[in-house]
C-alpha cells in the first residue's frame, strides 16, 4: 500500500470512529452494519470509553485485528478505572493465546465458556444503552444497535448466563 493509500484509509477509519462516536453520544435508535474488523475493533474501543456502568463482550477467537492493544488497552483502563464493570468471555482455545501477558486485574474479569460449543456468535453489552452482535464470525457480518434498551437487556441477560457458567482463566 503506497502512502496516499494509507493516509486515506487512515482518514476512512477516522470518519467511521466520528460516526461511531456520534451515535453512542446521540438519542433515538440508530444501527449501523459492520463487516470488517477494524471497524468492529473502533466500536468495541468506543464502547468501552464511552460505558458509564458496565461493558462485556463474548470473543469466539480474540480475533488480533478487532482485540487490538488499543482495545486492550481500553478494557485495562476501564478495570483500573473501577466505574466501569468489565467482563469477557473467550469461547475458543485460540483465544487464550492471545490473552498472554495482559494485565492480572484484567484477567480476573475474563472467563472461559463452559459450553464453547453452544456459542456462535460475538456479542458486547455496553450499559442499556449498545449492542454489536456478531452473528457471522465467519465472515465477520455485525450490526451495531444503540439506545434500544430492550435488546440491550436481553444480550446483557445472555451474557450473564454464559458468564456464571464459564471458568476463570
Amino acid at each position: 500500500m503506497n502512502e496516499q493509500d494509507r493516509v486515506r484509509n487512515e482518514r476512512l477509519l477516522d470518519d467511521y470512529r466520528q460516526a461511531v462516536c456520534a451515535m453512542l453520544e446521540a438519542d433515538g435508535f440508530r444501527r449501523i452494519e459492520n463487516s470488517s474488523p477494524k471497524h468492529a475493533a473502533i466500536i468495541i474501543e468506543e464502547m468501552i470509553g464511552h460505558a458509564k456502568h458496565s461493558f462485556c463482550a463474548v470473543a469466539q477467537r480474540m480475533n488480533p485485528e478487532v482485540w487490538s492493544p488499543c482495545v486492550i488497552d481500553a478494557l485495562t483502563k476501564a478495570v483500573k478505572g473501577g466505574s466501569v464493570a468489565v467482563s469477557l468471555l473467550v469461547v475458543t482455545p485460540e483465544a487464550l493465546t492471545h490473552l498472554e501477558g495482559i494485565d492480572p486485574e484484567l484477567r480476573s474479569h475474563i472467563r472461559r465458556a463452559a459450553h464453547p460449543e453452544n456459542i456462535g456468535i460475538n456479542l458486547a453489552v455496553m450499559d442499556d444503552k449498545a449492542v454489536r452482535l456478531e452473528y457471522d464470525v465467519a465472515n465477520d457480518r455485525a450490526t451495531f444497535c444503540v439506545n434500544e434498551a430492550e435488546l440491550a437487556s436481553l444480550a446483557q441477560a445472555k451474557f450473564d448466563a454464559l458468564y456464571k457458567a464459564g471458568t476463570a482463566i
